[in-house]
């Protein structure tokens, strides 16, 4: 039994050990006799010596059937999979007799203590907190509305539970459910972990549940647009922007998602996720700070951040691309069972090999990928025409809704000689 209370953790692929630390480091500045932990999803390839003391090593402790396992390594992508073993990771720090347990995404500064989220958790079994708090004037919003319909209300860079025989049932549905359905695809209404966390106002009561409307939690790049940042006394606060409500609330914590360490590395600042996003000038501060802080832990950055996932290839190197995955996945689907998927003695392995699908390059796009799309795009185009006039509208309407049912790499597995 530990001798504390509290704990927090976070989930990283071993390249992201560093800004794991510096998540660590900020969270102690302002709240020091607290238990982190750093989970690494993956298999390091570095030795205990040269990873930080506390770090949990995922397969090793994580109470998961060795199948499973090794079937969502190999379906799931590094995001998804990292993602896919939270439940599990709860239920362990809550097993090791921790009464609450916070969970966090490592590209999150805080900047006050995080002892009113502990408080939070005297009162309620959960804490959520969603993308937005207000109301958005069409059209006015960073990002399309419609994102936050594909990948939830709830933001699963945080979340924060106490230990109840709710908490345990959710989380066992939850994991339950991660283990087979934990894919980034809106087509079928799944966005990993998170989305699954719009059902929790309907299993929770409001005593159970706290949806916190604290905009100094989880200040992040889609909600900059709703959140004001002012400078009081060195201390940050948050309102609502463009409102005539000025109440502030303190900064708790900012959530960088989709910003890339390596540019900051350089003295650079790029969004990646939101491509159109304003610059706000009350921002600009906190990313200031946030940089600053990877720039001043360099060395443990580029200790960890070259380090490859080691899900990303099979035993001899072959690269496994997210058009593997899914047909992977597709086979599960079809009642096909595959023991040790990685391996080079493997039946997937052999069954990969004999239809031509081990290649050793990547199905991800640069620019000159989109350049040829878009070359392929205007041929196509241009057949299509074709088809439509020697078949007509309705037989054209029918063959297209048919191209949708081969839109993802899922329904392709008829390629494979079995």
């Amino acid at each position: 039994m530990n001798k504390r209370n509290n704990c927090v953790f976070t989930i990283v692929a071993q390249n992201y050990i560093g800004p794991a630390q510096v998540l660590n480091a900020s969270i102690k500045q302002y709240y020091q006799n607290l238990d982190f932990f750093i989970v690494v999803a993956d298999e390091p390839s570095l030795s205990p010596s040269e990873m930080p003391s506390n770090v949990i090593i995922a397969r090793d402790n994580l109470d998961f059937d060795v199948d499973i396992w090794e079937e969502m390594a190999f379906k799931y992508n590094l995001t998804e999979f990292c993602t896919a073993i939270k439940p599990s990771s709860v239920e362990f720090f809550l097993d090791k007799g921790y009464r609450k347990v916070i969970y966090l995404d490592p590209d999150i500064l805080f900047f006050s203590s995080i002892e009113p989220i502990f408080q939070d958790l005297d009162h309620h079994k959960l804490v959520l907190t969603p993308h937005i708090c207000s109301i958005p004037q069409f059209g006015k919003t960073d990002a399309p509305e419609t994102d936050w319909t594909k990948c939830g209300i709830y933001n699963l860079g945080f979340l924060a539970v106490s230990e109840s025989d709710l908490t345990r049932s959710i989380l066992s549905w939850w994991q339950e459910r991660l283990n087979y359905y934990c894919f980034m695809d809106s087509s079928r209404g799944e966005y990993t972990d998170q989305k699954w966390m719009d059902f929790l106002p309907a299993f929770c009561t409001g005593d159970e549940l706290l949806i916190s409307k604290d905009l100094g939690r989880n200040l992040a790049p889609w909600n900059f647009f709703e959140r004001e940042v002012h400078n009081v006394n060195g201390e940050y606060f948050v309102n609502e922007r463009n409102s005539d409500d000025k109440q502030l609330f303190k900064l708790l914590f900012a959530h960088f998602s989709g910003y890339n360490y390596k540019d900051m590395l350089k003295g650079n600042v790029s969004q990646k996720n939101i491509l159109d996003l304003k610059d706000y000038i009350d921002i600009r501060p906190l990313l200031i700070k946030y940089a600053n802080n990877i720039t001043e832990n360099r060395e443990l950055f580029e200790k960890y951040i070259d380090c490859e996932y080691s899900y990303d290839r099979f035993e001899d190197g072959h690269k496994i691309s997210k058009f593997d995955r899914l047909i992977f996945e597709s086979l599960l689907e079809n009642g096909y069972k595959f023991k040790t998927p990685f391996r080079t003695d493997g039946e997937l392995y052999k069954l990969f090999k004999r239809n031509k699908l081990l290649e050793n390059g990547s199905d991800s796009y640069s620019s000159d990928t989109n350049k040829s799309i878009n070359n392929k795009i205007k041929k196509a185009n241009k057949f299509l025409r074709i088809v439509f006039k020697i078949v007509g509208k309705k037989k054209y309407s029918q063959l297209v809704r048919a191209f949708s049912l081969y839109r993802s790499p899922r329904n392709h597995f008829h390629i494979l000689r079995k």
